[in-house]
């Protein structure tokens, strides 16, 4: 069972989750991400059980979090950083030339004459000083380009931070903060809102109730989860699915081109009609010079519904409103998805496996839309699209 305090630790009074390995606090909606991208090392089932446990607690991120204004005790859990804070207005930097480009800009600091002097427009007088500022231990919740930092006092004293190594490391750090400042804003870009631009609250969109759909969703990941580029993936699971879908819509239209040889024309014509009750005018076709183009399209829905368990969308499936969850799979779908993946467990043999992903595909197809569970090609339809 997943010990969520070895791996986080929850300051309640400040209703902050810290991760314990980077020493900083995560966002509410940034969890899932964190993980997946800084702990990949950590099993699946232990992403999930943390995952879980964050959606559990009250959080606030870098808008709402609290920041302490006086010097307090450090946090355990929070990087030590050493900082600079100013002697006249309390301002806090990480660096030299922040503090003094503040002491220059903010309190008229001069030290050109060759003394360190300090101009005050006020006392209109110069008043030697060493510097304006002074040697201060700091913290900061949350990274990127809104972080914001407090004082803190330590009782032991660091370890010497000169080594090539601690620099190395810092610039490693610091080049995964400005990673993560940067995903965060794609992300605010990608997740679409309900109240957002003429264009994205067209006629089409809303009749289609596509921003229903997606409300709240980040299209970059949702778009991630239907790439079929995975013959060159090292996951072998992937590559045998991409095979066997390739390998079944070449049997299926093997069956198509049968109806001919065996004077069944008319059901050509049946199998194109969208009504139940009446023919199309025009048969179904039955050669296609690109139908490896048509088998990809059919991967990417498998492909999504494969990834989506394994990832923070699968929690949704479980609870919440219809039309904010993600992809809703019917019982017989996950059973049979689940069929499916377990499969791997050992190495199927080709026909073991074009037999699951044909039971699969066919409840999906047959899903059908009065059911309370949205339709998983309507949803991949309006990743695709």
């Amino acid at each position: 069972m997943t010990n969520p305090s070895d791996y986080l630790t929850h300051l309640p009074t400040e209703q902050l989750l810290i991760c314990k390995s980077h020493k900083y606090a995560l966002r509410p909606k940034g969890v899932f991400r964190h993980l997946q991208r800084y702990h990949k090392t950590t099993p699946l089932t232990t992403r999930r059980a943390l995952v879980e446990y964050a959606g559990t607690l009250t959080l606030r991120d870098e808008s709402t979090v609290i920041t302490p204004v006086d010097i307090i005790p450090a946090f355990e859990c929070l990087e030590m950083i050493p900082g600079h804070r100013c002697i006249i207005c309390n301002f806090l930097s990480s660096t030299i030339e922040g503090i003094e480009k503040h002491s220059q800009t903010v309190h008229e600091w001069d030290n050109t004459r060759g003394t360190l002097l300090f101009f005050s427009k006020k006392m209109n007088e110069l008043i030697e000083i060493e510097s304006c500022w002074t040697a201060q231990t700091i913290q900061t919740f949350f990274l990127g380009i809104h972080k914001k930092y407090f004082a803190v006092t330590r009782n032991t004293q660091q370890p010497n931070d000169s080594t090539i190594e601690t620099l190395v490391a810092r610039m490693l750090d610091a080049a995964a903060i400005q990673d993560e400042a940067d995903d965060a804003a794609q992300m605010e870009r990608d997740i679409v809102m309900n109240d957002q631009g003429a264009a994205e609250n067209s006629p089409w969109l809303t009749m289609t109730g596509w921003k229903e759909m997606f409300a709240g969703k980040n299209m970059a990941v949702l778009v991630g989860f239907i790439n079929k580029d995975v013959r060159r993936s090292d996951d072998y699971a992937l590559k045998r699915l991409h095979a066997s879908v390739h390998r079944l819509i070449n049997y299926c239209m093997q069956g198509v081109r049968d109806l001919d040889w065996r004077e069944w024309k008319a059901i050509r014509y049946w199998m194109r009609s969208h009504k139940g009750q009446q023919p199309s005018s025009k048969p179904f076709r039955r050669n296609y010079k690109e139908l490896s183009s048509y088998a990809d399209v059919w991967l990417q829905l498998i492909l999504l519904c494969w990834r989506v368990v394994d990832s923070s969308e699968s929690l949704e499936l479980e609870s919440g409103e219809a039309g904010v969850r993600g992809p809703e799979f019917l019982p017989e779908q996950k059973t049979q998805l689940m069929a499916l993946r377990s499969l791997f467990l050992e190495n199927p043999s080709d026909a073991d496996l074009d037999k699951a992903v044909l039971i699969f595909s066919v409840s999906l197809i047959e899903h059908r839309d009065y059911q309370k569970e949205r339709s998983i090609i309507k949803y991949f339809c309006g990743i695709y699209l």
